[in-house]
Protein backbone atom coordinates (compact mmCIF):
# COMPACT_ATOMS: atom_id res chain seq x y z
CA UNK A 1 0.00 0.00 0.00
CA UNK A 2 1.28 3.81 -1.05
CA UNK A 3 1.30 6.25 1.68
CA UNK A 4 -1.58 7.84 -0.18
CA UNK A 5 -3.45 4.71 0.83
CA UNK A 6 -2.89 5.21 4.93
CA UNK A 7 -3.59 8.90 4.59
CA UNK A 8 -7.12 8.11 2.81
CA UNK A 9 -7.79 5.35 5.46
CA UNK A 10 -7.30 7.33 8.42
CA UNK A 11 -9.47 10.16 6.62
CA UNK A 12 -12.32 7.37 6.29
CA UNK A 13 -11.25 6.44 9.53
CA UNK A 14 -11.76 9.71 10.90
CA UNK A 15 -15.21 10.21 9.31
CA UNK A 16 -16.94 7.46 10.47
CA UNK A 17 -15.88 7.41 14.38
CA UNK A 18 -16.16 11.46 13.77
CA UNK A 19 -19.43 11.46 12.94
CA UNK A 20 -20.60 8.90 15.53
CA UNK A 21 -18.86 10.80 18.36
CA UNK A 22 -20.77 14.39 16.54
CA UNK A 23 -24.37 12.38 15.99
CA UNK A 24 -23.97 11.73 19.94
CA UNK A 25 -23.18 15.45 20.85
CA UNK A 26 -25.21 17.62 18.36
CA UNK A 27 -28.32 15.25 19.57
CA UNK A 28 -28.07 16.38 22.62
CA UNK A 29 -27.64 20.84 21.84
CA UNK A 30 -30.35 23.16 21.60
CA UNK A 31 -29.88 24.28 18.55
CA UNK A 32 -29.38 21.03 16.48
CA UNK A 33 -31.21 17.96 16.88
CA UNK A 34 -31.35 14.52 14.97
CA UNK A 35 -34.50 13.41 13.25
CA UNK A 36 -33.79 10.33 15.30
CA UNK A 37 -34.40 11.95 18.22
CA UNK A 38 -37.67 13.17 16.89
CA UNK A 39 -39.11 10.18 15.69
CA UNK A 40 -37.93 8.47 19.10
CA UNK A 41 -40.76 10.51 20.50
CA UNK A 42 -43.50 9.87 18.06
CA UNK A 43 -42.41 5.73 18.62
CA UNK A 44 -42.82 6.32 22.57
CA UNK A 45 -46.69 7.62 21.95
CA UNK A 46 -47.32 5.09 19.56
CA UNK A 47 -46.58 2.56 21.77
CA UNK A 48 -49.10 4.33 24.20
CA UNK A 49 -51.59 4.83 21.68
CA UNK A 50 -51.16 0.98 21.32
CA UNK A 51 -51.87 0.44 25.00
CA UNK A 52 -54.50 2.98 25.00
CA UNK A 53 -56.67 1.28 22.32
CA UNK A 54 -55.42 -1.93 23.41
CA UNK A 55 -54.47 -2.92 19.76
CA UNK A 56 -52.42 -6.06 19.97
CA UNK A 57 -52.43 -7.18 16.45
CA UNK A 58 -51.20 -3.83 14.91
CA UNK A 59 -48.23 -3.76 17.50
CA UNK A 60 -47.59 -7.54 16.88
CA UNK A 61 -47.78 -6.65 12.79
CA UNK A 62 -45.17 -3.80 12.94
CA UNK A 63 -42.49 -5.79 15.10
CA UNK A 64 -42.82 -8.40 12.71
CA UNK A 65 -42.08 -6.04 9.88
CA UNK A 66 -38.84 -4.56 11.25
CA UNK A 67 -37.61 -8.60 11.87
CA UNK A 68 -38.52 -8.69 8.58
CA UNK A 69 -36.51 -6.00 7.42
CA UNK A 70 -33.82 -6.74 10.17
CA UNK A 71 -33.43 -10.29 8.68
CA UNK A 72 -33.11 -9.37 5.21
CA UNK A 73 -30.16 -6.66 5.63
CA UNK A 74 -28.45 -9.08 8.12
CA UNK A 75 -28.03 -11.83 5.56
CA UNK A 76 -27.23 -9.67 3.17
CA UNK A 77 -24.02 -8.34 5.01
CA UNK A 78 -23.43 -12.12 6.06
CA UNK A 79 -23.58 -13.04 2.33
CA UNK A 80 -20.86 -10.02 1.16
CA UNK A 81 -19.01 -10.96 4.93
CA UNK A 82 -19.07 -14.73 2.77
CA UNK A 83 -18.14 -13.14 -0.15
CA UNK A 84 -14.84 -11.71 1.02
CA UNK A 85 -14.26 -15.13 2.80
CA UNK A 86 -14.46 -17.16 -0.68
CA UNK A 87 -11.52 -14.22 -1.75
CA UNK A 88 -9.23 -15.03 0.97
CA UNK A 89 -9.87 -18.90 0.61
CA UNK A 90 -9.22 -18.53 -2.96
CA UNK A 91 -5.71 -16.66 -2.51
CA UNK A 92 -3.09 -19.65 -1.10
CA UNK A 93 -0.31 -16.43 -0.78
CA UNK A 94 -3.08 -14.07 1.27
CA UNK A 95 -3.43 -16.91 3.59
CA UNK A 96 -0.35 -18.28 4.59
CA UNK A 97 1.03 -14.65 5.46
CA UNK A 98 -2.40 -14.36 7.79
CA UNK A 99 -1.70 -17.63 9.41
CA UNK A 100 1.87 -17.13 10.05
CA UNK A 101 1.19 -13.86 11.13
CA UNK A 102 3.42 -11.57 8.41
CA UNK A 103 0.61 -8.55 8.83
CA UNK A 104 3.61 -6.28 7.42
CA UNK A 105 4.42 -8.14 4.54
CA UNK A 106 0.88 -8.30 3.81
CA UNK A 107 0.57 -4.47 4.15
CA UNK A 108 3.29 -3.75 1.87
CA UNK A 109 2.98 -6.47 -1.01
CA UNK A 110 -0.78 -7.01 -0.86
CA UNK A 111 -2.99 -4.02 -0.44
CA UNK A 112 -6.14 -5.41 -2.18
CA UNK A 113 -5.84 -7.57 0.66
CA UNK A 114 -5.64 -5.13 3.42
CA UNK A 115 -8.71 -3.41 1.41
CA UNK A 116 -11.20 -6.33 1.70
CA UNK A 117 -9.92 -6.66 4.94
CA UNK A 118 -11.51 -3.31 6.03
CA UNK A 119 -14.82 -3.91 4.27
CA UNK A 120 -14.79 -7.25 6.30
CA UNK A 121 -14.09 -5.23 9.44
CA UNK A 122 -17.12 -2.35 8.56
CA UNK A 123 -19.52 -5.38 7.68
CA UNK A 124 -19.16 -7.30 10.55
CA UNK A 125 -19.96 -3.78 12.41
CA UNK A 126 -23.27 -3.60 10.35
CA UNK A 127 -24.15 -7.33 10.63
CA UNK A 128 -23.61 -7.15 14.63
CA UNK A 129 -26.61 -3.90 14.90
CA UNK A 130 -28.74 -5.86 12.94
CA UNK A 131 -28.47 -8.88 14.65
CA UNK A 132 -28.52 -7.06 18.19
CA UNK A 133 -31.71 -5.28 16.16
CA UNK A 134 -33.66 -8.26 15.07
CA UNK A 135 -32.92 -9.79 18.76
CA UNK A 136 -35.17 -6.98 20.55
CA UNK A 137 -37.58 -7.66 18.12
CA UNK A 138 -37.93 -11.26 19.02
CA UNK A 139 -38.28 -10.17 22.85
CA UNK A 140 -40.97 -7.90 22.00
CA UNK A 141 -43.26 -10.19 20.02
CA UNK A 142 -43.75 -11.71 23.89
CA UNK A 143 -43.49 -8.81 26.34
CA UNK A 144 -45.84 -6.56 23.98
CA UNK A 145 -48.55 -9.38 24.18
CA UNK A 146 -48.26 -9.93 28.00
CA UNK A 147 -50.25 -7.94 30.38
CA UNK A 148 -48.40 -6.49 33.35
CA UNK A 149 -47.68 -3.55 35.56
CA UNK A 150 -48.79 -0.59 33.34
CA UNK A 151 -46.01 1.83 34.28
CA UNK A 152 -42.93 -0.64 34.27
CA UNK A 153 -44.21 -2.37 31.01
CA UNK A 154 -44.78 1.27 29.51
CA UNK A 155 -40.83 1.97 30.45
CA UNK A 156 -39.53 -1.51 29.35
CA UNK A 157 -41.31 -1.47 26.19
CA UNK A 158 -40.55 2.16 24.81
CA UNK A 159 -36.88 1.09 26.06
CA UNK A 160 -36.93 -1.63 23.61
CA UNK A 161 -38.52 0.06 21.29
CA UNK A 162 -35.59 2.65 21.12
CA UNK A 163 -32.79 0.51 21.50
CA UNK A 164 -34.03 -1.48 18.02
CA UNK A 165 -33.99 1.79 16.25
CA UNK A 166 -30.51 2.74 17.32
CA UNK A 167 -29.34 -0.63 16.43
CA UNK A 168 -30.63 -0.59 13.31
CA UNK A 169 -29.46 2.80 12.44
CA UNK A 170 -26.17 2.01 13.11
CA UNK A 171 -26.20 -0.82 10.82
CA UNK A 172 -27.54 1.54 8.12
CA UNK A 173 -24.66 3.65 8.74
CA UNK A 174 -22.28 0.56 8.50
CA UNK A 175 -23.33 -0.39 4.99
CA UNK A 176 -23.14 3.30 3.96
CA UNK A 177 -19.94 3.62 4.75
CA UNK A 178 -18.87 -0.13 3.04
CA UNK A 179 -19.54 1.83 -0.45
CA UNK A 180 -16.72 3.69 -0.23
CA UNK A 181 -14.34 1.05 0.67
CA UNK A 182 -15.85 -1.22 -2.16
CA UNK A 183 -14.75 2.06 -4.43
CA UNK A 184 -11.09 1.65 -2.62
CA UNK A 185 -10.40 -1.68 -4.33
CA UNK A 186 -10.45 0.37 -7.68
CA UNK A 187 -9.20 3.63 -7.29
CA UNK A 188 -7.92 5.69 -3.73
CA UNK A 189 -9.18 9.04 -4.99
CA UNK A 190 -12.97 7.13 -5.59
CA UNK A 191 -13.01 6.34 -1.85
CA UNK A 192 -11.69 9.57 -0.81
CA UNK A 193 -14.23 11.31 -2.47
CA UNK A 194 -17.50 8.71 -1.87
CA UNK A 195 -16.27 9.27 2.06
CA UNK A 196 -16.88 12.62 1.90
CA UNK A 197 -20.00 12.69 0.00
CA UNK A 198 -20.96 9.63 1.86
CA UNK A 199 -20.27 12.12 5.27
CA UNK A 200 -21.80 15.12 4.28
CA UNK A 201 -25.38 13.03 2.65
CA UNK A 202 -25.74 11.32 5.91
CA UNK A 203 -25.02 14.38 7.93
CA UNK A 204 -27.89 16.19 6.05
CA UNK A 205 -30.29 13.28 6.43
CA UNK A 206 -29.66 12.87 10.02
CA UNK A 207 -29.70 16.62 11.22
CA UNK A 208 -31.53 19.56 10.84
CA UNK A 209 -32.29 23.10 12.83
CA UNK A 210 -34.96 22.75 14.94
CA UNK A 211 -36.82 21.96 17.80
CA UNK A 212 -38.85 18.84 18.84
CA UNK A 213 -42.87 18.59 18.70
CA UNK A 214 -43.47 19.81 21.98
CA UNK A 215 -47.01 17.19 22.13
CA UNK A 216 -44.83 14.47 23.16
CA UNK A 217 -42.90 13.22 26.40
CA UNK A 218 -39.58 12.32 25.71
CA UNK A 219 -38.76 8.45 25.56
CA UNK A 220 -39.03 6.86 29.16
CA UNK A 221 -41.24 9.03 30.30
CA UNK A 222 -44.64 8.03 31.53
CA UNK A 223 -48.22 9.68 31.16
Amino acid sequence: MRNYDYWVLGIYIFSYAGYEILYLVLSGSGKWMTRERIISQYRAQWYRNIVRAKNQLLAIQTIRNLEMVSTFLSSVTLLMMGGVVSIFTANADWMAMLQSGSYGELLDRHGAAVKLLVAFLMLTISFSNFIFSLRVCFNMNFTLSVPMDPDANLSLQIEQIQRQARNFKAGLRGVYYVIPLMAWIIDTSAMLVLTLVTTFLIFRDDFFKGTAPQDYSLPGRSD
